[in-house]
């Protein structure tokens, strides 16, 4: 197992993004208190945790308030963005959103590492384009 550490660079992300995903695929994760198991937050939470960096609260939808530049930035989803492996990516759908880390991605889709879509399921990655569900924006650690 990897190490937390508040800081990564970028030719760490790939292996440490490998190692956490390894490691919790197939389960349904709680938050940092053991609560809320298989949301879709609690996942992220999880990854912040990995990283040892802060952990922002609220629902999915919520998450972009979390991009106010003291420990994150918050990158507004457009035609010609790309996110990096380890972004959070927030999307707008239902009543609360949406949310997980970005493994992979191009300019038409991203492979996204994620619990509870569908509903009920466990951390796993799945396809999604940036259209449906409609992808907000990401949020990237300073």
């Amino acid at each position: 197992m990897v190490s937390a550490q508040s800081t990564i660079t970028k030719s760490e992300m790939p292996s440490k993004l490998n190692n956490f995903i390894v490691e919790n695929r197939g389960k349904y994760l709680t938050d940092q208190y053991g609560l809320w198991r298989g949301e879709c937050v609690s996942l992220v939470k999880q990854w912040q945790k990995y990283n040892g960096w802060p952990i922002c609260k609220g629902n999915a939808i919520d998450w972009i308030k979390n991009g106010d530049g003291k420990n994150y930035r918050f990158i507004p989803n457009t035609p010609t963005f790309v996110p990096k492996g380890g972004d959070i990516v927030i999307f707008a759908t239902g009543k609360y959103g949406h949310i997980g880390v970005v493994y992979a991605a191009d300019v038409k889709t991203m492979n996204v590492f994620q619990q509870n879509d569908p509903i009920g399921s466990p951390a796993k990655q799945k396809i999604y384009n940036y259209v449906k569900p409609h992808c907000l924006g990401f949020l990237r650690k300073i």
